[in-house]
């Protein structure tokens, strides 16, 4: 389950939203695994060439690595005006996601 919430300090709507459906999940008898956003560290990229031939950095090889592993993905982002906010604006596969629970 990727939690987009990029507040890191607080609990807010998207950490009590994630927990009640990480509860469901494991009652239910599965196994739940979880990429929390704002406790990641993802750099900003600078420049084109980076986004093309850059290196990966290891947050994001390490969600990337357990995305695929998984059969199903939850993401949970919070909206800002419409969009995604912070991290999870450029996080794989959160386009077009922001407040919604896929």
């Amino acid at each position: 389950m990727v939690q987009g919430h990029p507040d890191n300090k607080e609990r807010h709507l998207c950490h009590a939203l994630a927990d009640a459906y990480a509860e469901g999940v494991e009652r239910a008898g599965h196994h739940v695994e979880r990429i929390e956003l704002g406790q990641m560290d993802i750099p900003f990229l600078t420049s084109q060439r980076e986004q093309e031939h850059g290196a990966v950095p290891p947050a994001i090889a390490g969600a990337q690595a357990l995305m695929k592993r998984r059969r199903t993905s939850r993401l949970r982002l919070p909206a800002v005006a419409g969009r995604n906010a912070g991290a999870a604006e450029g996080f794989p596969g959160a386009d077009g996601a922001a407040g919604l629970c896929l």
